[in-house]
Formats: structure tokens, sequence, C-alpha cells
């Protein structure tokens, strides 16, 4: 027989002493395999190796009559939380009559248990998913009960209030009771609606429309002041409003075109008549080029939906998004106020038929500056004379 085994228990202790024996014939090895728990500095003579670089596999080779103390201890716990909140997205959707929410938590615990998340009054809950299942709600007061399990989960909770669309949409302060980041909002408007103005996290959307509309009429009001169409600096804010939903191009165009007209009765009358007709031409084309973007303009805001340049965090004009990456237990709040599409397209009704009464006016005093010294030049005929034949030199002789 040339081994010998056997295993054995040890009970509890702080301090751990290892001596070899003095026989010179036994070899012997000592080889801890310390826990994560456990915290273990060791005295005496030094390790062999740490098996595979691992700490935690500690080996000795004591020689006769040497000895390792091992002091043992286990660490304390740090205190923390036990829940951590990844992600938290609500999504409303506001209608006619109620307002549905969507609520997305993204959650790691570390142990299971239940959480309780405060809803706020006038708020029915509809539904819960926890990982794609849907799950009884259980309600107690005006907190439901969220059942969790260890590890990642993802819980989405449906929501109701019995308030419908109006001037103002806000998204409501929910509590999740727990510190989070990643804390994203959305607001989806239906096609009928205007959007004005919108607020929220810094990080979303802006209504850049009425920078844009600031500097037109900036310009609007300059350009009255220089006196040389019969527009009046608050005819020229007005044309500029209308023109507004079109590219700047369009706006472009049709005040080139004013003071194009303005500029015809000022032609010298020493331009030849290929230059003078050439002028006419281009003068022509370009007045219908405006009046097709002036009836573009008009058809645009009489059919079509407003375009507020509404941009930032990946929103548009229907589905406006905010982000903020921390919060502490209560998600912020985003608000938009918008109106029916029906304001837009009065207005637009209105200033179509302001443009209409107005563009008569504009039109017939064009129609005299285009006039202005003729409509057409004729090029001026060259007088040709006919060669006549030289005469025969006199011979003197009679025929």
């Amino acid at each position: 027989q040339d081994r010998v085994s056997w295993t054995s228990r040890l009970d509890t202790t702080n301090t751990l002493a290892l001596k070899a024996g003095d026989a010179p014939d036994l070899i012997e090895t000592w080889r801890f395999d310390v826990s994560p728990l456990w915290h273990i500095g060791f005295s005496g003579i030094p390790a062999v190796t740490h098996q595979e670089n691992d700490w935690r596999l500690v080996t000795f080779r004591p020689w006769p009559g040497e000895s390792v103390t091992a002091q043992i201890a286990r660490p304390e716990a740090v205190k923390g939380q036990v829940l951590t909140l990844d992600l938290a997205e609500l999504t409303t959707q506001p209608g006619k009559r109620a307002t549905d929410y969507t609520l997305s938590l993204s959650l790691r615990a570390s142990q299971g248990g239940q959480h309780a998340l405060p809803l706020p009054a006038g708020l029915e809950l509809q539904g819960l998913e926890i990982d794609g299942a849907a799950l009884p709600a259980r309600r107690e007061n005006d907190r439901v009960i969220l059942p969790l399990h260890p590890g990642q989960q993802n819980i989405v909770l449906k929501l109701r209030a019995d308030e419908g669309l109006g001037l103002l949409t806000s998204t409501p302060a929910l509590q999740t009771a727990i510190p989070g980041v990643n804390a994203r909002l959305g607001v989806q408007l239906p096609q009928d609606r205007w959007v004005l103005f919108a607020g929220g996290p810094a990080l979303g959307p802006a209504v850049l429309f009425w920078g844009v509309l600031v500097v037109m009429l900036v310009v609007a009001l300059g350009l009255g002041r220089l006196g040389m169409t019969p527009l009046k600096g608050m005819q020229w804010a007005l044309l500029m409003v209308g023109l507004s939903q079109l590219p700047i191009s369009g706006a472009a165009l049709v005040a080139g075109w004013l003071f194009a007209l303005a500029l015809r009765s000022k032609i010298p009358q020493s331009w030849s008549a290929r230059r003078f007709n050439v002028m006419q031409i281009l003068l022509a084309l370009w007045t219908l080029l405006a009046l097709s973007t002036l009836f573009g303009a008009g058809a645009q805001g009489l059919l079509g939906t407003p375009d507020m340049q509404i941009g930032g965090n990946g929103s548009s004009a229907f589905d406006l998004r905010w982000y903020q990456d921390r919060f502490d237990g209560t998600l912020p709040s985003a608000w938009v106020l918008s109106v029916s599409i029906w304001f837009y397209r009065g207005l637009m009704l209105l200033w179509a038929l302001w443009l209409a009464n107005s563009l008569l006016n504009w039109l017939r005093w064009g129609w005299s500056q285009y006039s202005s010294g003729g409509l057409w030049k004729k090029s001026p005929l060259v007088a040709r004379v006919a060669p006549t034949k030289a005469a025969a030199p006199d011979t003197g002789e009679i025929s």
C-alpha cells in the first residue's frame, strides 16, 4: 500500500496553523482553495505557486518542521441596492377621449422579491407583461406590485387616463421608487394636429420654424423700407408668412421677381433690340415661375400639412422623443402645445384670399413696368444700294 487519503471537516475559526512533521522521509503539500466569500492572509514560508495564476488556489511545500499560519476573515458586505433600473421608457398616445401610456422598464435584480411601483391618481392599469408573458396585475391602493426574479427582466405596463387630446399634452411624472438611468419619453400625436411648441429634457425635439419665421419677417421689413415695389412692410411680412412653408429658394424667387419688375422701367433706351427682347423673354418666364410658386404655396397650405421643421433626438412632426441619462426616482416630464390642423388651414385660406386680392394690384403694376418703353423691339432695317455697272471706256468708234 503506497497511498492513504481521507476527508475531514474543521470547525470555523479565524486562525489556522499548519506545521510539517519532523520525519525527513515525509513530503507534505498544502493547498488552499479560497472561496470569494473569504479573505485569507498567510504568514510563514512563502507559497510555492498559484495554480493557473489564480490567487484563490495557493500551494505550499514545507520542509520538515516548517509552518504556515492562515488568518481567515469574512469581509463585511457593502450596503447597496439589490435592484438596478437600466431603462425607463414612457410612450404617450393621446386620443380624442382618452390617453394611453406604455411604461417599459428594464430591471436587474440580485435577488427575488417584489417591487412596489407607485401610480398617480387618475391612471388605470390595463395590463402587465414581464419578459413578454402577460401576467395578472396586482394593485394595492395606489401601487402596482411587480414580482421580480434574480437577473435581467423587462416589464411593460399599459396605463390609461380618461383625458383626451387638448391644447396642452404632457407626460405624467411617474415614480419608479428607485433611481435609474436612460429615461426616454415619447409623444405620438395624431396626423391631424399642428405642433406649435414642445418642451422637456434638454435632449429632445426643437421647433425650428419660429426662428426661421423671425428671420424672414426681419428681411420682409427691410424689403418694405426699400420702396421699390408697391408692397409695404406689412405686405412683405404677410407674403413671407405664406411662403415660409416652401424652401427658401421659393421665397427668394418671388421676391426677386418683384424687384426685377421694379427695375424693368429703368432699362435705358440705348439697349440693343436683341438684348431688350431677351430680357423681356426671361422676365416673362420668371413671372410664370413666380406665379406657379405662389399657387403652390396656397395649395400646400390648404391641402397639405405644416412643416414646422421639428428635429432633434430622432423626432419628427408627429413623433417627439426626449432623453435624460439619469433621474432620481421620478421620470422627467415633457409637454407639447398643439392645435387642430384646421386652424392652420383656416389661416392659410385667409392668406390665400388676401394674396388673390393683392395679386391683382401687383400684376397691374407689373404689367405697367413690363410694358414700359414697349413690349418688343424690332431690329432696324439696313438699306441696301444696288451696285451700278461701270461705264464702258470711250474708244472713239461709232457703231
